[in-house]
């Protein structure tokens, strides 16, 4: 599996576009008595602004999950609340807490 996008989210904020981008993250893991598929995320924001200039941040987190199904839920949660690679932490850290 490569790298997958599930959607951008763009939202006008006077003179700027704020263009959210949502990633999972597969890594196969390969060990002589384990082979499986962990899940990271991924979120980037990107600003544009009117008059051409583009300033982005971005936010990886890997090895969240082992289900790929659930690293899917999440990234729709996490694009639902549009969700910035500033909070994501904190939100990854909830989801974790309120799963165990």
């Amino acid at each position: 599996m490569q790298r997958e996008i599930f959607c951008g989210n763009t939202v006008i904020d006077g003179d700027e576009r704020i263009l959210l981008e949502y990633f999972i993250i597969p890594k196969y893991i390969h060990e002589e008595y384990c082979n499986l598929w962990q899940y990271g995320v991924k979120v980037k924001k990107t600003v544009i602004k009117n008059g051409g200039t583009n300033i982005s941040e971005t936010k990886e987190i890997s090895n969240i999950f082992y289900d790929e199904a659930e690293a899917k839920r999440f990234v729709q949660l996490i694009m639902k609340n549009r969700v910035t690679p500033v909070t994501l932490m904190d939100v990854v850290e909830d989801y974790i807490i309120s799963a165990v």
